[in-house]
């Protein structure tokens, strides 16, 4: 894996975790988040999980 895979990863996985505590329990300073924005937040974490996946090592 190439240094910029790595970074593109490991933001992948940081974006992923974010939405997953903002779906799941939003903090007091979030305002109410919408069912659509939800969904769409999901629908985001799905394709970055589906990109950011680590591929065989090509060199």
């Amino acid at each position: 894996m190439t240094r910029s895979a790595q970074i593109q990863f490991a933001l992948g996985i940081l974006v992923i975790g974010f939405l997953l505590v903002v779906n799941t329990r939003p903090p007091e300073w979030l305002p109410e988040v919408p069912v659509w924005v939800q969904l769409l937040s999901w629908i985001a974490a799905v394709f970055l999980m589906y990109f950011n996946r680590p591929r065989g090592s090509k060199k």
